[in-house]
């Protein structure tokens, strides 16, 4: 196996900044390859994950689990800096 890109090892390591009980908390998104995009965003501590991707935007409407920041679309998220 070759080396790993300095940016990949960034994502390996979200692992170790959101402890599994973090993750838990989160809701499961229809699309599993999106929650490392949920899980980035809690580790950050972001305000905001914007996205354009049905599967995140669906959750952010069904809403099972409150997450801590906001899912928005590009255009939503100019419209609440306005």
């Amino acid at each position: 196996m070759g080396e790993v890109a300095p940016d990949q090892a960034e994502v390996q390591d979200l692992d170790e900044v959101v402890p599994p009980a973090e993750r838990a908390r989160l809701p499961a998104c229809r699309d599993p390859d999106d929650q490392k995009f949920l899980e980035a965003a809690l580790a950050a501590q972001a305000d905001y994950l914007i996205t354009k991707d049905r599967a995140l935007l669906e959750l952010s409407r069904r809403r099972t689990r409150p997450v801590p920041f906001r899912i928005a679309t590009p255009d939503d998220f100019e419209a609440d800096l306005e």
